[in-house]
Parts: C-alpha cells; sequence; structure tokens
C-alpha cells in the first residue's frame, strides 16, 4: 500500500577537483571515495526506512550511478530516473512523479548529509500539516539548499528556472 508521505534522495555524481590540497577528499583513492559516497547514502536510507507511513525514493540520472556501487541500493530501493542534465530540471522530474503518483507531502533532500535525524524528519513532515501552500527550505552549511519540503506541485517553479537560464 502506498503511503501519502514521500522521501526522495536526489543522487548526484560528487564532483571535485582532486588537484586542490584543500579539498579533504583529494587524498582519499577513487575506490574509497565511492565507498564513502556508498556509505552516506546507505547511512541515510537506513534513516529513511526507519520512518513509519513513509515511502522511501531513490533519485538520479541512471547513467551516473549505474557503474558504481550505489546501483547496487536500487534493487531494495524505489528509483526515479531523472534524467535530465540540469538539478532544476531534475528537481521538476521528481515533483512531478511525486505528486502524480498520489502522494500528498514530500521531503526531497537535495544533498547528501547523513546527519538528518527521524525526530529532524518527523518536524518537518508536522510542519507540512499546517499550511497548504507551505515550502521548507533547509540550507547547507555552503549556503545552497539541501532540502525541500512540500506538499503541492510546485515543478513549474523549477522548469520556469532552467527556461531562463538557457
Amino acid at each position: 500500500m502506498q503511503n501519502d508521505k514521500a522521501i526522495v534522495l536526489l543522487v548526484r555524481q560528487v564532483n571535485f577537483e582532486r588537484k586542490n590540497g584543500n579539498n579533504p577528499f583529494s587524498s582519499l583513492t577513487w575506490d574509497d571515495l565511492e565507498l564513502l559516497f556508498y556509505s552516506i547514502v546507505k547511512d541515510m536510507l537506513n534513516v529513511f526506512e526507519s520512518l513509519p507511513r513513509v515511502d522511501t525514493f531513490l533519485a538520479s540520472n541512471y547513467k551516473d550511478i549505474s557503474n558504481n556501487s550505489v546501483a547496487s541500493l536500487l534493487e531494495n530501493e524505489k528509483f526515479i530516473d531523472s534524467s535530465s542534465s540540469s538539478i532544476n530540471g531534475q528537481v521538476a522530474f521528481i515533483l512531478d512523479y511525486i505528486f502524480g503518483a498520489g502522494y500528498r507531502k514530500l521531503i526531497l533532500f537535495l544533498q547528501h548529509y547523513p546527519i538528518y535525524t527521524t525526530e529532524f524528519i518527523n518536524q518537518v513532515f508536522t510542519q507540512l500539516q499546517f499550511e497548504d501552500n507551505c515550502i521548507i527550505y533547509g540550507p547547507s552549511h555552503a549556503g545552497n539548499c539541501c532540502m525541500l519540503a512540500m506538499k503541492a506541485n510546485y515543478s513549474k517553479w523549477f522548469l520556469d528556472i532552467e527556461k531562463s537560464e538557457k
């Protein structure tokens, strides 16, 4: 049975410049980076799956993850192939998919931070009960968005942004 709440973790290829000695990951091998990335995603999924009455999805451009260990997670997870090359296109596709499938509340994680707790996620879902036109924005330490929560489909906003960037 489908629940009315969904959590989606958008999995994107981690990019950084290995030449930059200030990057804390520059000394790791590619295999170690992949294992670290897999572990972070798996830890997040473990937290999400411990929540009652919430469906969990992984979303990605499948070609970005098809040849690494994250692809092995797809055997047990619902997967959304958001094949757009832009983040705005991917978010719009995910919103259309989730709300088109009948979900009424969505938390979309845009970055891989394994520090989210069940208490935090439950507080976000609780906040979504109070407003019909509510969007909750979670900022990251870098100042960009790491989480969006909503109970209505705002995919048009992201499509409009994508069109204006072209």
